[in-house]
């Protein structure tokens, strides 16, 4: 069976970060934002609550303490 995988941070030679959840080889969700110009550190924080399901993990993703997606997996 296909290991789950959760990044919070990735960068695929652009400015972009993405946040991907794979839950399967096929089924991905992806959501990129942009990562910020300047040379400063930034914060990337993921907060998982287990789901009602039993099986699931809602992962909400944050850059600098500002929400910015939801995935579940």
């Amino acid at each position: 069976s296909w290991p789950p995988e959760v990044d919070i941070g990735e960068w695929k030679g652009t400015k972009n970060n993405w946040y991907n959840t794979f839950n399967t080889s096929s089924a991905v969700v992806s959501h990129l934002v942009p990562w910020p110009s300047d040379l400063s550190f930034h914060a990337l924080k993921a907060v998982m609550t287990a789901q009602p399901n039993g099986a699931d993990v809602k992962i909400d993703f944050y850059l600098d303490n500002v929400f910015q997606v939801t995935q579940i997996g």
